[in-house]
């Protein structure tokens, strides 16, 4: 389902969420691969710490998860939180200089939460309206990448429209 690249120290890695609920990390020649379980559904997206020890993973069925990954394919992976979003997430990212919050782009919009709690702590729910069905549908997030500085969130919707959120400390 998705693909994520990385580095941890001086070594390569691809990151494969999978349909089965599995991400496989595979070191930079394909030699070796590591499986982390996951859930009886699949990966629709993740993202990797720039220092390559985190693993921010969601599921199909609302789950996310980060999980703490190993130095090296004798070690175990471990998972250090998990919470329901209650969501169908379509995407996530963080930055470092925000690390204990993960923006996610969600069938509802986007949604920022604390990554160890899963408390939202800020959304934005464009909507559009359905003159057929005549009621209020959300326009689904579907991409998000921040700048290199860290200071802007750039969101897609499925009505083609980016949205350029500014990020300050403290919001």
């Amino acid at each position: 389902n998705c693909l994520v690249k990385f580095s941890k120290g001086k070594e390569h890695f691809l990151a494969a969420g999978c349909t089965d609920g599995k991400v496989r990390i595979f070191n930079h020649d394909c030699s070796t691969c590591r499986v982390i379980p996951g859930g009886e559904y699949g990966v629709t997206s993740m993202c990797v710490s720039d220092e390559g020890d985190f693993l921010f993973v969601a599921y199909k069925d609302g789950t996310f998860k980060i999980i703490g990954i190993a130095d090296n394919e004798h070690e175990q992976d471990s998972e250090k939180k998990s919470f329901d979003t209650k969501l169908d997430v379509n995407a996530i990212q963080y930055h470092k200089e925000h690390f204990a919050v993960v923006a996610l782009g969600t069938s509802n919009g986007l949604v920022f939460k604390i990554a160890n709690t899963g408390e939202d702590i800020y959304t934005d729910k464009p909507v559009y309206e359905n003159s057929k069905k005549k009621k209020t549908t959300y326009l689904p997030c579907i991409a998000l990448t921040y700048d290199q500085s860290g200071k802007y969130l750039f969101a897609a919707y499925t009505n083609g429209e980016i949205k350029v959120y500014k990020i300050e400390s403290g919001q």
